[in-house]
């Protein structure tokens, strides 16, 4: 089996890179800010124990213990909220604690019950610290982070957030960026295709008339041959010349379609490969534009006879839905692999050694942007063959 490869794009390395690069920023980003609360979390429990110290001092020397003083000290210097216990670890005082979700509405005194549910969320968080008053005397500071701090930690998500969407406006306005060189490269060579078969096919009908004038009656049925194939080189102009146009849609019968394009197909292709059709008795409608459809059943036909290297067969099958037509193309060939089929339609994905694998790029880009339609790989699998499904809107 021929190995996959793809021209342009190498199994999407780049994307990997762009990818890795994303996170190494990201990874890099967190742990430094992490860093950093950690760090201020550690200044804040050095300024609890400061002040804790200064309050042992502060009781020690004076003889009644004053409690707000030592408070004053913390109210003075940091906005970090704490609460003062006695020694059975009951509220005696607090600070930068909204008042109203401490202090009993009526009393205005500290409510226990409320004072109690504040330290039981602030010792979840930091270990309570021990302040020793005097001999077998001891107190409690309960504190929790600093607004500062809390607004710190929030951080690094609002840093994943923002660079996650830089990133993507980014890689989407690469992609874009990307497509619209695709398809300025795909108009712009394939008009200056129709361009340049224009000038000899227009010179080929020419001299083909003139043969005519003195041809015998065998070689007229030679020149009506080559008569026939200048008019598949128009065709093929014609198409070309579609690329990059908005092409006129009208209401065709996709049975005489189908027909047509077959009847085309199975003159040019090898003997041992059989074409069985299944289609409705009855019309099958849709709105489409004739030659750029023959290019799409054209392309995934030689796909599949080079699938089947020249010797199997192809069936069609076409169903109508109360919305949608289904045109399945099946071939008995050697199927795609699974990692495949998502890029399958890519340009420069091809399995043949020689091809720049455009075909089913083609296929995609007429169906698709076109015909306001759908292509996909409906199934393969290996050895067995795949299925084409083709979807078109139903004509109304």
């Amino acid at each position: 089996m021929a190995k996959w490869r793809s021209i342009y794009l190498r199994g999407g390395r780049w994307k990997w890179l762009f990818f890795a690069a994303a996170v190494g920023i990201a990874v890099s980003s967190v742990i430094y800010t992490n860093r950093f609360i950690a760090d201020l979390e550690e200044q804040e429990r050095n300024h609890i124990k400061l002040w804790a110290l200064a309050y042992r001092d502060i009781t020690a020397s004076a003889g009644d213990g004053n409690v707000n003083l030592a408070f004053e000290v913390i109210r003075s210097n940091q906005n970090i909220p704490a609460i003062l216990t006695d020694q059975a670890k009951m509220p005696i005082d607090f600070i930068h604690i909204d008042s109203s979700k401490i202090l009993n509405a009526n009393t205005q005194q500290i409510d226990t019950s409320k004072a109690l549910r504040i330290m039981g969320r602030m010792s979840a968080v930091h270990e309570p610290i021990q302040i020793v008053s005097g001999r077998n005397t001891y107190n409690y500071i309960y504190y929790d982070n600093s607004t500062l701090l809390k607004a710190i930690e929030v951080f690094p998500f609002l840093q994943l957030a923002v660079i996650a969407i830089f990133l993507w406006i980014a890689y989407y306005a690469f992609m874009a960026s990307r497509k619209y060189e695709q398809d300025f490269l795909w108009v712009g060579m394939a008009k200056e295709t129709a361009h340049q078969l224009g000038t000899p096919i227009s010179s080929l009908m020419a001299w083909l008339e003139v043969l005519r004038i003195d041809a015998s009656e065998t070689t007229i049925d030679t020149l009506n041959e080559v008569k026939k194939d200048i008019q598949r080189l128009e065709l093929i102009t014609d198409r070309f010349s579609k690329i990059g146009s908005t092409p006129q849609l009208e209401a065709h019968d996709l049975k005489r379609v189908l027909d047509e394009a077959l009847d085309y197909l199975k003159l040019r292709v090898s003997s041992k490969v059989i074409f069985e059709v299944d289609v409705p008795q009855s019309e099958v409608w849709a709105r489409i534009n004739p030659p750029l459809f023959h290019w799409v059943i054209e392309n995934i036909v030689k796909n599949a006879v080079d699938a089947m290297e020249a010797h199997g067969t192809i069936t069609f099958h076409l169903q109508e839905t109360p919305r949608r037509v289904y045109l399945d193309i099946v071939d008995t060939g050697k199927g795609i692999p699974p990692g495949q089929l998502k890029s399958i339609f890519n340009p420069g994905v091809t399995s043949k050694k020689r091809g720049w694998g455009l075909g089913l790029s083609l296929v995609k880009r007429i169906v698709e942007n076109y015909h306001s339609g759908k292509v996909f790989v409906k199934q393969s699998e290996i050895g067995k063959g795949s299925t084409f499904r083709i979807s078109l809107p139903l004509l109304n």
